[in-house]
């Protein structure tokens, strides 16, 4: 595997690893039961609450049961009406995330972009940030680096505008490991240079992170390989 390849399978992979909201996944995705019947679901849960139904898919997912738990979430997924609560509301943007991102891993990448597509028209700046990100990941599938960087971007504006430091790391570095696939140093140097400029006052472990990959690109783009390579 070629270093442009790592960097695009290891953006992939980190798109949906930071965006499903309270969920430790079980280590085989591959080990679930036949296909579930989302028509079942409807049935059994026709009385329930969309926080019932989508607990549900949660605990399923948490099994391992990841059919059972995409038609459960997909279920959750139907409930929206006009006069949803707040509470209502939450638990209906936690399940497109979720079953969109469930999907993005069963590489079912139509239904994924479908579903966080729709949420995009539901949700509040907290969470579409971190789903412009997941939609970033599908477009890097495919190669569209142009609309991938449209949409890091917009979530990059979002996290700053919301001072939003965790989302702010992780879209500035799959930013900066997007340029790294297309060999885009200089924009890369606009990034980190704005990205230095940010305000925060609490710079953790997960700024010093990124900072460090910012000064291994700073000095990649100088012809330092060896500095570029000890701060990597």
């Amino acid at each position: 595997m070629t270093i442009q390849e790592l960097a695009h399978n290891m953006i992939f992979i980190r798109q949906i690893s930071t965006l499903l909201f309270s969920l430790m996944l079980p280590l085989v995705l591959s080990a679930s039961s036949p296909t579930a019947d989302a028509e079942w679901y409807y049935k059994k849960y026709a009385s329930s609450s969309i926080e019932e139904i989508y607990q549900e898919g949660m605990s399923l997912l948490q099994k391992g049961e990841t059919d059972e738990a995409m038609a459960c979430l997909t279920v959750a997924t139907g409930r929206y009406h006009d006069n949803m609560s707040n509470e209502e509301h939450r638990f209906y943007e936690y399940a497109l995330n979720n079953a969109g991102a469930l999907a993005m891993m069963r590489s079912d990448y139509s239904m994924a972009f479908s579903l966080f597509t729709k949420a995009l028209n539901s949700v509040d700046d907290s969470v579409a940030c971190r789903i412009h990100n997941n939609i970033a990941g599908i477009y890097i599938y495919y190669n569209d680096y142009e609309n991938a960087r449209k949409h890091l971007g917009l979530s990059y504006d979002i996290g700053v505008k919301r001072q939003d430091w965790g989302s702010v790391y992780n879209t500035i570095h799959n930013l900066l490991d997007l340029n790294w696939n297309v060999d885009s140093l200089q924009n890369s140097m606009s990034l980190i240079s704005k990205f230095r400029e940010l305000p925060i006052a609490n710079k953790n472990n997960n700024y010093k992170f990124v900072s460090m990959i910012c000064d291994g690109m700073e000095s990649l783009f100088h012809h330092d390989y060896a500095t570029a390579i000890s701060h990597f």
